[in-house]
């Protein structure tokens, strides 16, 4: 079965960022969200999602949909390559 890439909402945060002519480091100093966010390595929570929303100009649960869709996705390619983690 064919694998599909969903991308992280901090690496499309990224790439939006750039198109508003956002550096990162700006977002990080004001936001305190963390640079692995952004790399996609780690997860969105609530409390982001309503930071992001406020900034980006989008809604809470848009975001929180997105990473949700990203879990998903991780879970569905890995079960389907029989690539899991040692602790799932």
């Amino acid at each position: 079965m064919q694998q599909f890439d969903v991308s992280h909402p901090g690496e499309i945060i990224a790439r939006e960022l750039a198109e508003m002519g956002i550096s990162i480091n700006r977002f990080i100093d004001e936001t305190g969200i963390q640079l692995a966010f952004l790399e996609g390595k780690m997860t969105l929570t609530a409390e982001q999602a309503v930071l992001i929303a406020a900034i980006m100009g989008s809604t809470p649960d848009f975001w929180l949909r997105l990473q949700h869709s990203y879990d998903l996705r991780q879970q569905k390619n890995k079960a389907e390559t029989g690539k899991y983690d040692d602790h799932c």
